[in-house]
């Protein structure tokens, strides 16, 4: 079974204070870099490619993925956002994100529309540089998977407003 960050986000949205609870990303915990990844990690991030050759690498953020999570997390609290996110980038062999195609958005609870989601979670997404996937030893273009999973719950109100992130 895949490792997954887990993080809790606690936002102040208006007056009251929420929790992106149990937000799950599937990638390896030690999601810096994709060279400084254990050899553990480097297999789960090739288990999630059906077609990928033994010595090929599929495409990863040059910061790595946290540094990716963490860009997309901040937009839970314009949108209030619940629901999965599942899109594809793709990354040519420069490292430059060319497209999104999006799978799966989650629900804004402020009406935020379905193309004003795909905006707001497609430019950190396009913004980031990438390590170029690797085919026979060569850069070469290719999709990067991403899954967030995100559940907003109300926290009593004595918790008062904070910022909080746990790994």
């Amino acid at each position: 079974m895949p490792s997954y960050l887990r993080v809790c986000l606690s936002l102040l949205v208006g007056s009251s204070l929420w929790c992106a609870s149990d937000s799950t990303i599937a990638a390896p915990v030690d999601g810096g870099p994709y060279a400084s990844l254990s050899e553990a990690a480097k297999q789960r991030v090739r288990d999630r490619y059906e077609d990928l050759a033994p010595g090929d690498e599929p495409p990863w953020p040059l910061e790595g993925m946290t540094a990716l999570n963490d860009a997309l997390f901040k937009i839970i609290p314009v949108v209030q956002a619940e629901g999965t996110l599942f899109a594809a980038v793709e990354i040519n062999e420069l490292g430059e994100a060319t497209s999104v195609s999006f799978h799966s958005l989650p629900t804004s609870r402020t009406g935020v529309t379905v193309a004003e989601m795909q905006q707001l979670y497609a430019l950190p997404l396009i913004k980031t540089r990438y390590k170029p996937a690797l085919c026979k030893g060569t850069p070469c273009a290719m999709a990067l998977p991403i899954t967030q999973e995100i559940t907003l719950s109300k926290v009593p109100e004595k918790a008062g407003p904070r910022i909080e992130q746990r790994r």
